[in-house]
Formats: structure tokens, C-alpha cells, sequence
């Protein structure tokens, strides 16, 4: 009697992830400006994914691959962290380098008080009021001047100032993006 054995061998290829490329247009931005993504080169093929979170936004994108036409995600304003992830033709994935935090805008305005600067020894630069959970930078030439102030809910000083020195202010939500 002979012992007929069949075995069926399945042989898969392997499939590396997606090369990682570098998101452009990453940093922290306020709701009311949002931003740009992109990315620094792409593969051809490879289908590019925006995440908020854990949240896919809109579609995935197919790349033709390369550096002068990458896909692009304009008008980002929603709150949170977006991400880039690839799929390559074969089904595996990989994250992207980089990411963006889009910010709630502060819902509030307030005026700026300390006078006009030309008191001696400086002036104290403070808002007439401020948010609970929100902290206030003094900005200066667009670098931060100072330490950040956490807001009460009341006036705040935000820093005392030398004559002549103008600072425009911006209020940055210090609770994380949901």
C-alpha cells in the first residue's frame, strides 16, 4: 500500500515598508491659520494617508513618486496632530517623518495695557484680561520675549520692558489637542 501525501507550499514575497520621507510644513500653528503638509520626496505607487490622530482625513493619495510633485494637504485648521502614513503596492505601511499640531484659537481678545513706553525705568506689559488654560508669550522681531504667563481668568503682567521697545503678544492653549 502506498501513502500518497500532497503538501502545498505557498510562497510569499516579502514586501519591505515604504521609504520614510520628511513632512514639510511641521510645527505648531494656531486653529485660525492652520497649515500646510506635504512631503520632501515620494515613491510611485505608494498610496499617502493624512491623519488627525488616529482619524483618517479625506482620502488617500497616489503617488506618481518623486520630489517635485509629492502629495499636499492645505487648509489644515481642525485641532489636533497630523500625520502621514504610506502604503506601498504590496500592502505594507510606515509613518512619515514629522508632524504638525494644530492649536484651538483662544476665543477671546484682549487689550494689551502698560502705557506707551516712554516712562522711566520701562513699562509692565500686561492684558486687561485672560483665559483660564490658555498661557500668554510676549513676542518680539517673532522670538518669544520672556517666560509664558499662564491666564486666571482676570488681568495679567506679562513682563516689565525697557522704553521703546514694541512686543506684540499671542496666546497658546496650554491643554494638549484632543
Amino acid at each position: 500500500m502506498t501513502n500518497n501525501r500532497q503538501l502545498l507550499l505557498t510562497v510569499h514575497q516579502s514586501c519591505a515598508p515604504p521609504a520614510s520621507y520628511a513632512v514639510t510644513g511641521t510645527g505648531t500653528f494656531c486653529s485660525d491659520a492652520g497649515t500646510t503638509l506635504g512631503l520632501a520626496n515620494s515613491d510611485a505607487g505608494a498610496t499617502y494617508q493624512l491623519f488627525l490622530g488616529a482619524t483618517p482625513v479625506g482620502s488617500g493619495i497616489l503617488s506618481a513618486g518623486g520630489a517635485t510633485n509629492p502629495p499636499t494637504w492645505a487648509g489644515l485648521t481642525a485641532p489636533g496632530v497630523y500625520t502621514v502614513w504610506a502604503t506601498n503596492g504590496c500592502g505594507s505601511s510606515g509613518l512619515m517623518t514629522g508632524s504638525a499640531t494644530v492649536n484651538q484659537t483662544p476665543g477671546t481678545a484682549f487689550n494689551l495695557t502698560g502705557g506707551d513706553g516712554c516712562s522711566t525705568p520701562g513699562v509692565t506689559i500686561g492684558l486687561s484680561g485672560s483665559e483660564s488654560g490658555v498661557s500668554y508669550q510676549l513676542l518680539k522681531d517673532g522670538s518669544n520675549a520672556g517666560a509664558p504667563v499662564a491666564g486666571t481668568g482676570l488681568a495679567i503682567s506679562l513682563d516689565r520692558r525697557p522704553p521703546r521697545v514694541f512686543i506684540p503678544c499671542k496666546a497658546v492653549s496650554q491643554a494638549a489637542p484632543p
